[in-house]
């Protein structure tokens, strides 16, 4: 049994640390622990979707201005989470984070999201059919970045934005390098 000492957290960071690196090793294919042979291929795609967008809304819903759309929509359905205490402590600290951790990495974890829940939904097979669902939103995301640069659409052209919507985007397949099938070759429709 694990006993925690409060004084001294580092130990509970650590211990936080390897669990966390056992399942993330799990989700990328590198470890069979026994506990976690239940989930099968796509569910690595779909957990690490969620997470990525939970880590995303959790900077944004934490650290960000409260202008921003996703306060009005917690508003609509009820949450006021401007108002909270986690919010009003939390906010506190912004000014202490780096500012592509506020403003880009969300994106990142945004398109990792998106292509880590297509590749799920795919089984991880990518072939002529859904390719161009897979790549739909980082292009969409990276082509109104570059909209904005030229004025096309209101907006602050940010080129870290766009590094981050690429990381994002290619982060899938190289975490599932070893789950992923590339099926192009002699397919018929």
């Amino acid at each position: 049994m694990l006993h925690f000492n409060f004084r001294k957290p580092s130990k509970i960071f650590d211990w936080i640390c390897f669990k966390f690196t056992l399942f993330w090793k799990y989700l990328i294919g590198n470890i069979h622990h026994s506990k976690y042979t239940m989930i099968k291929k796509n569910s690595r795609f779909i957990i690490s979707s969620f997470i990525s967008l939970f880590l995303g809304t959790v900077i944004y819903i934490l650290f960000r201005t409260s202008s921003l759309k996703v306060f009005s929509w917690l508003k609509y359905f009820g949450i006021d989470f401007l108002n909270s205490s986690l919010r009003k402590e939390s906010i506190k600290w912004a000014e202490n984070i780096p500012h592509w951790i506020l403003f880009s990495l969300p994106d990142g974890l945004w398109s990792f999201s998106y292509i880590s829940l297509i590749l799920g939904i795919w089984r991880g097979n990518i072939s002529q059919s859904n390719i161009f669902w897979i790549i739909l939103i980082p292009i969409v995301s990276i082509s109104l970045e570059i909209a904005q640069y030229f004025g096309f659409i209101q907006g602050t052209f940010d080129i870290i934005d766009v590094f981050f919507y690429f990381i994002g985007s290619i982060s899938p397949f190289l975490i599932f390098r070893k789950t992923i099938i590339f099926n192009f070759i002699n397919q018929r429709k």
